[in-house]
């Protein structure tokens, strides 16, 4: 039951990023500096990729938790993709695949901050968990 709570983080920003994409653009301020946009989504999609890594390395199937660095990867440029195809149907809205490629690269250096620093220290926890058994 306590591993939710290392899920939750990643299921609350997935809706978060559905929600605020949701919202018309001419409703969201506008910054005059090039391409500040792309560097917003990239910040965006790190941080989900960090809460990516967290929820797949914490799975109870050691087999989820070996592999959660090429799942977050996948999930998260998955739902990069599907966020885009989302903004199609927003009014005032539109899809593109620079914003796709900013959503990618962020979530890869959510990935590779999170296995480089090990946030949480994850692994410690979860092996002293363990060994209490």
């Amino acid at each position: 039951m306590s591993r939710i709570w290392y899920k939750l983080p990643a299921i609350i920003y997935t809706i978060l990023i559905f929600v605020l994409s949701s919202f018309p653009i001419d409703s969201i301020p506008k910054v005059d500096i090039l391409n500040f946009d792309k560097f917003v989504h990239v910040v965006e999609y790190t941080v989900y990729g960090i809460l990516l890594m967290l929820a797949f390395s914490t799975a109870e199937s050691s087999k989820i938790a070996k592999n959660a660095f090429v799942i977050s990867l996948l999930v998260g440029i998955a739902y990069g993709g599907s966020d885009e195809i989302h903004q199609l149907f927003v009014v005032g809205r539109k899809t593109s695949v620079f914003d796709f490629a900013a959503d990618s690269l962020g979530v890869v250096v959510g990935i590779v901050l999170f296995s480089k620093f090990n946030f949480f220290k994850v692994k410690s926890v979860l092996k002293d968990i363990h060994s209490e058994k």
